[in-house]
């Protein structure tokens, strides 16, 4: 029977690379919500628990005897039970208390963390979703929530390895004046809608993950040429790696606008995730920049302002924040309402702000009231398959990607041969002019 790392004396150094070796290679038994002042113990250790107890760590691979007793009101011990569990690498081991039956729940849940980052990220999540927000708490949120920004930076984008030819990516060559993505759930249609728009073949089939790698294609509207970008299906927890979402959600970072293709039988249900995975990964849909100024400087502490009232910031939760980034020199104007959430992203400054346009698919599939699904903001009900309202799709994603003309011209009406004039230049008899497509 294996031996749990454990030491009595709080004294004994112990490194932080030691320390993260032990918590990456070893397991996890958590058990939730016992009884307070139970006796809980693995192998041959026990303890009497508090309320902040939740389990063991860094139990190494083998089998491991787990046992408990808890006291009665009257201070009495039950009779001691136990179970056997099997500890396999970086596994997690959960059982919750049954207040109802004073006892472990039989069921058990199993699971294994890829990195002590995730798992790091994971437990924040669980910290946040079980403390209440008020001003109390604003300080410890805060906390949180930055403490889980850098890492989920540090999980997307890890030391040594960006750029590095042994990740494999989906990434194509621009082309074009602008760039569309689709991104969506495996077998919603991207594919055909790829097809029937461009002409140009994208494998179609009924089963899902039928695309295995970015599919380009181009079309030609009123005057510009857009590249259109088939990308594999993402699933949920794509940005935490599933399914190679990262490469995925990385392509769909460098388009000018996305197309979320959701299947019109159940648009929010996959909507809601997709925006969740996007989000991790750092791109904000139909946002725009924070209205905030950020500057850092060497010294002179933080200087902070605000041109309206807020409703969730003040000196002391922007301080807190900066302070988790080891800023402590900064000048910050909030020139609107801002959220918490908002000044992470601006401190951060790894955030893309991208327009998207939610593409409801299949409508020939579904027999209620299309004005009920159309409720949905930002949304253009079609049918791929059968070439339905692409004209309006294709003058919204017009609309979205905000392209214009302008025109360089040569001749009397300027004073630069050729300057750069807009629509409302008034021209002379024979001048040239050559008009651009640009964003």
């Amino acid at each position: 029977m294996s031996k749990v790392h454990e030491c009595d004396d709080l004294t004994l150094p112990l490194s932080s690379e030691k320390a993260k070796e032990l918590f990456r290679k070893n397991g996890i038994i958590l058990l939730l919500n016992p009884p307070k002042e139970t006796e809980i113990g693995i192998n041959c250790k026990s303890w009497v628990t508090t309320l902040n107890f939740m389990g063991f760590k860094m139990v190494p691979d083998g089998n491991h005897f787990i046992y408990y007793n808890i006291a009665n009101k009257h201070g009495d011990s039950s009779s001691r039970k136990g179970f056997f569990v099997h500890i396999t690498g970086n596994m997690i081991i959960c059982k919750k208390w049954d207040s109802k039956n004073e006892d472990l729940y039989k069921k058990e849940v199993r699971m294994h963390f890829e990195t002590d980052i995730g798992f790091s990220i994971n437990l924040i999540i669980s910290e946040l979703n079980r403390t209440q927000k008020n001003k109390a708490t604003m300080h410890h949120i805060c906390m949180l929530k930055a403490r889980q920004a850098k890492l989920k930076r540090e999980l997307l984008d890890p030391k040594g390895c960006g750029g590095s030819s042994n990740h494999e990516t989906f990434e194509v060559a621009k082309t074009g004046d602008s760039r569309v993505g689709f991104v969506g759930f495996p077998s919603v249609g991207k594919s055909t809608l790829l097809s029937n728009l461009s002409g140009v073949y994208s494998k179609v089939a009924e089963y899902e993950f039928t695309t295995l790698t970015t599919v380009p294609g181009v079309i030609r509207y009123k005057g510009a040429k857009i590249q259109l970008l088939d990308l594999p299906g993402i699933i949920e927890g794509a940005n935490d790696g599933k399914g190679r979402g990262r490469q995925v959600i990385s392509v769909a970072r460098t388009c000018m606008l996305i197309f979320v293709v959701l299947d019109v039988t159940r648009p929010l249900e996959q909507k809601k995730i997709i925006e969740r995975e996007l989000e991790g990964f750092g791109i904000r849909l139909n946002k725009s920049v924070p209205p905030i100024s950020f500057r850092k400087k060497e010294k002179g502490g933080i200087n902070y302002k605000t041109m309206v009232d807020q409703s969730e910031l003040d000196l002391e939760t922007v301080t807190t924040l900066l302070a988790e980034y080891k800023i402590c020199h900064a000048d910050i104007l909030l020139k609107g309402d801002c959220s918490l959430d908002d000044l992470i992203d601006i401190v951060e400054g790894n955030r893309t702000y991208i327009p998207c346009i939610y593409v409801l698919n299949k409508i020939d599939k579904i027999s209620i009231q299309l004005d009920l699904v159309c409720q949905l903001p930002n949304c253009v009900p079609i049918s791929s398959e059968n070439k339905w309202n692409f004209d309006e799709l294709l003058q919204t994603m017009w609309e979205k990607l905000g392209l214009v003309r302008i025109a360089f011209v040569w001749g009397n009406s300027v004073k630069h041969q050729p300057q750069k004039c807009g629509k409302e230049h008034v021209l002379c008899d024979e001048d040239v002019v050559q008009l651009v497509k640009k964003l």
